[in-house]
């Protein structure tokens, strides 16, 4: 008997311990969120989100913040001249009419095919840059990171000595430019390359200069006229010195805009023809058959541009002619390539 009872107490005992462990176990259990790890940490099951994590907020509880921002220091609020731009500073104003294009067959004996038919076109009223656009305004689009990438839309002294971007010559035209880059350029200061028509009527002038009644014969050959070949005493032009080259009239680069009083054109553009060839909007065709009676652009390219005006490295005489027009694949960066811009006048 007395054995029996004993049994019985340590089977009692047994039982009450193991209560004593599921009890501490189902408290650390409970606590293991709370006091150990803080369970707000986890992330909910994107399957199962609470109600309040998938409806609108009211419409009618939306604060909307319209006033004016507060205060900014000078660094952050004001910019400086050297970072701004312009878009109308030193432009010229091409008054709306008739102009002709291409090349003056009453004039010149020998016009090339690509050059015809010559041609009569009526624009309306625009501004045109005085001067090809500069290094230190395209600059100012690199840095606001408008002009595209380097190697693609632009390139600096590192390609060539004779590229303007790196090189001090801050007042210079911008060479080493793709078409992207002049597009893009002429996009941020909210303008746009000019069309073939326009950049040739901007260059000889419109028919209310060589008057009205016989505009076809007197159109120009040159900016300054039908006389007078291009030299270095009106263009930025290479001349042979010897058996030697020498670019830029002997300067060995392009000229600061403005240089050469002497070519510019009737409404006071200055370097259309020499310093630079220039990019213009349209897709190069093999002549003018496609023209557009009112001068536009015949269509932005994407494999071949038009380039306009002869420029810094070239001797041949004939690429100074306003009508003179070569093709350039649109991502070529080259030395002898710049641009100048043109802006829409609003009716």
């Amino acid at each position: 008997m007395e054995e029996k009872l004993k049994n019985i107490v340590l089977v009692i005992m047994a039982a009450f311990s193991l209560f004593l462990t599921i009890s501490c176990e189902q408290e650390k259990e409970e606590n293991i969120y709370g006091e150990y790890e803080d369970k707000n940490y986890e992330q909910p099951d994107e399957n199962f989100l609470p109600d309040e994590f998938q409806k609108k907020p009211d419409e009618d509880s939306i604060v909307i913040n319209d006033s004016e921002p507060d205060d900014q220091s000078d660094s952050e609020s004001e910019s400086t001249d050297e970072e701004q731009v312009d878009p109308y500073k030193d432009m010229v104003l091409v008054p709306q009419g008739y102009a002709w294009m291409g090349c003056n067959e009453n004039v010149e004996t020998d016009c090339p095919a690509a050059e015809l038919p010559y041609l009569e076109i009526s624009t309306k009223a625009y501004y045109i840059d005085k001067y090809e656009v500069t290094v230190s305004d395209f600059q100012k689009c690199i840095d606001a990171k408008a002009c595209g990438d380097e190697e693609f839309a632009y390139d600096d002294i590192d390609l060539s000595e004779y590229c303007n971007l790196g090189s001090g010559r801050n007042n210079h035209p911008m060479n080493c430019v793709s078409y992207f880059g002049a597009q893009a350029y002429c996009l941020w200061v909210g303008k746009r390359l000019p069309s073939e028509g326009e950049w040739e009527k901007a260059a000889r002038g419109g028919c209310e200069i060589h008057g009205d009644d016989n505009c076809e014969e007197k159109s120009y050959i040159y900016t300054w006229g039908n006389e007078g070949e291009p030299s270095c005493a009106n263009v930025s032009m290479a001349v042979m010195d010897g058996p030697n080259i020498d670019y830029g009239c002997g300067s060995d680069s392009t000229s600061v805009g403005g240089s050469y009083e002497a070519g510019k054109s009737p409404y006071g553009a200055y370097d259309m023809l020499g310093n630079l060839f220039e990019w213009v909007d349209d897709e190069w065709s093999a002549d003018h058959s496609t023209a557009k009676p009112d001068g536009s652009s015949t269509g932005s390219a994407d494999g071949e541009a038009v380039i306009k005006g002869g420029g810094f490295m070239q001797t041949n005489k004939a690429e100074f002619r306003i009508s003179y027009r070569a093709g350039a694949y649109v991502d070529e960066i080259l030395f002898s390539r710049g641009f100048r811009c043109v802006a829409d006048i609003e009716n």
